[in-house]
């Protein structure tokens, strides 16, 4: 069976649409859609908030000075917007780096406050070619997990394996187990000198073989203004995605003066590593639509559970199962249903839109169990069992 695009996945799920008359490349989530999208960043934002990340938001136009200063005017003007304000030229922003800059210095910053870790789901855009947009995975505003980490040279090793080590959790939760890493190097079109690059270039290498992990080197893939290394997953389709990346900068830093006071009261100038774990939400999504063909993790489906009794006979011992996960965990998007007079069709219908069954028949009542169908598996569980199962994988966001 040929697989599905998941533009093809969408369309049966009622996910989203993109509209023309109103600018290709620009996402319109339908409920069901932003369930799932929502879902995920509640996600994301628990991972981050757990290990310190301090969560902001920040405008998305920024007057063009901003842009010349960041470097961005002269070497990524090509895949911008920009726009007249008052006479003066605005840039809508591709990323938010120099958003975060001038967050960290609008105050006087200390050694003791180091690693500072600020992270956004930034919502930016980016000029792509009209011929390369295909649904989520090729967008022209999108919304990036993304995250500035200011640092000292000291403890660059240490955050840098912090990072790794939340992108492999984070692609081990979502069934992307098969990895490549690689670490790319100084592109032609770049910011700084030579030799702070080469310092950047082999921070990042000892981070990698501290963690005994494999790389590649692609020379010359960097970005303007640092080394990076770049987490590339293969979906169940055999297709690779580069999702994860860790940019080490010693240059946006100096461009912007960056500095704080070390412990012998001396000004230094402090480190800044860019990160983003999924890349973009929006981009993920669409990668996890085709790698899973619409069978997401419990805590993403727009309808987690289907509750179906056979007969009346089964409509009361169906409603203490229903009204037991309500009960435990009252956000739980679950259906109870009436026995139904064509269960084929039911089934049917619930895999077209991706919806896990719970059938309830005169044999489950009896061994007080339930049957879980999810996609082409069917599990007996007991009761109970089921109850507890469910909460914590339906929840699993919150």
């Amino acid at each position: 069976m040929s697989k599905l695009t998941h533009n093809e996945i969408a369309k049966k799920m009622e996910l989203f649409k993109t509209f023309d008359e109103a600018g290709s490349g620009h996402i319109f989530w339908e409920p069901n859609g932003f369930i799932v999208f929502d879902s995920l960043r509640k996600y994301i934002q628990n991972l981050h908030e757990k290990r310190d990340y301090k969560l902001v938001k920040t405008p998305i136009i920024y007057k063009s000075g901003l842009w010349k200063t960041s470097g961005h005017y002269e070497k990524y003007k090509e895949n911008m917007y920009f726009l007249k304000v008052d006479n003066e030229e605005y840039g809508i922003k591709p990323m938010n780096c120099p958003a975060h800059i001038l967050l960290y210095k609008s105050k006087f910053r200390t050694f003791s406050e180091l690693p500072l870790k600020l992270f956004e789901f930034g919502y930016v855009h980016r000029h792509e070619l009209s011929g390369v947009l295909n649904g989520l995975l090729r967008v022209r505003s999108f919304t990036q997990d993304d995250s500035h980490i200011f640092c000292t040279s000291s403890q660059i090793k240490l955050v840098v394996s912090e990072v790794l080590q939340l992108i492999n959790e984070t692609f081990d939760d979502f069934g992307l187990y098969e990895r490549k890493y690689y670490l790319s190097t100084m592109p032609e079109k770049h910011i700084g000198e030579k030799k702070i690059w080469d310092r950047a270039i082999d921070m990042l290498r000892g981070a990698l073989e501290e963690n005994d992990i494999v790389y590649e080197v692609k020379e010359g893939e960097g970005a303007f203004y640092g080394p990076k290394i770049d987490v590339e997953v293969r979906d169940s389709i055999g297709r690779r995605w580069q999702l994860g990346t860790i940019q080490l900068d010693f240059n946006l830093p100096e461009r912007f003066n960056l500095t704080y006071i070390d412990e012998k009261g001396k000004k230094q100038r402090p480190i800044l590593i860019h990160r983003a774990i999924l890349g973009s939400l929006e981009r993920f999504i669409g990668v996890l639509l085709e790698h899973t063909q619409g069978w997401l993790p419990l805590f993403l489906l727009p309808i987690q559970l289907r509750v179906v009794p056979l007969t009346d006979d089964q409509l009361l011992y169906s409603k203490e199962i229903y009204e037991e996960i309500k009960r435990r965990y009252p956000k739980a998007r679950i259906e109870l249903y009436k026995p139904p007079s064509n269960l084929s069709k039911v089934v049917k219908e619930s895999i077209e839109k991706r919806v896990p069954l719970l059938i309830i028949g005169r044999k489950e009542v009896e061994r007080g169990s339930v049957t879980f169908r999810f996609h082409k598996n069917q599990k007996e569980f007991q009761k109970l069992e089921f109850i507890e199962y469910f909460v914590k994988e339906a929840s699993y966001s919150e």
